[in-house]
């Protein structure tokens, strides 16, 4: 957070509030690859464990939604403003431990060696309105191509979830505070309009969830009972068409 303020305090005293400026209304849509970072509350849990929780998750392919508006100042200084509906998650691999049961001879008991893991693969997805807030600042490479690098800072409030955890709590935050960067790209097609290509990654402050692990075994329930904080974060590109205004 302390980076962000910097720059914002480098930007607002960069920037000249008078003389011609330029808004943008553009609208946007991101493919990406979103997943999360984990941390767990419990000292005795080995990180081994936490590692192992870790693997049985995987990406998921989302997708983003914006409507954005932006103010271009004099010295190309860049504020920008946007409304977006967001669908994040990751893919889960839940692990079982099961056995062919022996139909000649029910009321055998299985060895050990008669079982086996089966893996239950599924997706978890959120669903966010989000309200975003970032600063720039535009570089002419020439009289069509504009290179602009963004920082700034979301606020996602979640609309719905799809969850696979019948098994564990699961506690959903409501409101996330997440950090964004994007470096974007902007061609000319006419004096009023333009397409629009960024890279963007965002990472967010706090988790999206957490989810308690709760053990039956009485003798280590001390030792093996921990919550995981999920913190999501996604990459990709956004691509978008952007009508311009001059003041």
């Amino acid at each position: 957070m302390k980076v962000y303020f910097l720059l914002f305090s480098f930007w607002l005293l960069t920037t000249d509030l008078f003389g011609q400026s330029i808004t943008h209304l553009s609208l946007t849509y991101s493919p990406v690859s979103t997943f999360r970072r984990i941390s767990n509350n419990n000292e005795l849990v080995s990180s081994e464990l936490v590692n192992i929780l870790d693997s049985l998750d995987s990406p998921f392919f989302g997708g983003i939604i914006k409507f954005d508006i932006s103010h271009q100042f004099k010295n190309h200084n860049r504020i920008s403003g946007g409304i977006s509906y967001k669908r994040l998650g990751k893919t889960i691999t839940k692990q079982y431990w099961t056995y062919e049961p022996d139909l000649e001879n029910p009321y055998t008991i299985p060895s050990p060696d008669d079982f086996y893991i089966i893996e239950d693969v599924a997706k978890e997805s959120y669903n966010y309105l989000s309200l975003s807030l970032s600063f720039g600042r535009n570089f002419k490479l020439n009289s069509k191509l504009t290179i602009t690098p963004f920082v700034g800072v979301d606020l996602d409030y979640l609309l719905s979830f799809n969850s696979q955890y019948e098994d564990d709590m699961v506690n959903y935050k409501d409101l996330v505070l997440a950090g964004t960067a994007k470096i974007q790209i902007e061609y000319m097609l006419s004096e009023k309009w333009c397409i629009q290509l960024a890279s963007i990654y965002n990472q967010s402050f706090m988790p999206n969830s957490t989810i308690e692990y709760i053990h039956d075994d009485r003798q280590y329930a001390d030792l093996l009972d921990f919550e995981v904080k999920q913190f999501s974060y996604y990459y990709g590109v956004e691509l978008g068409i952007a009508f311009k205004m001059k003041k």
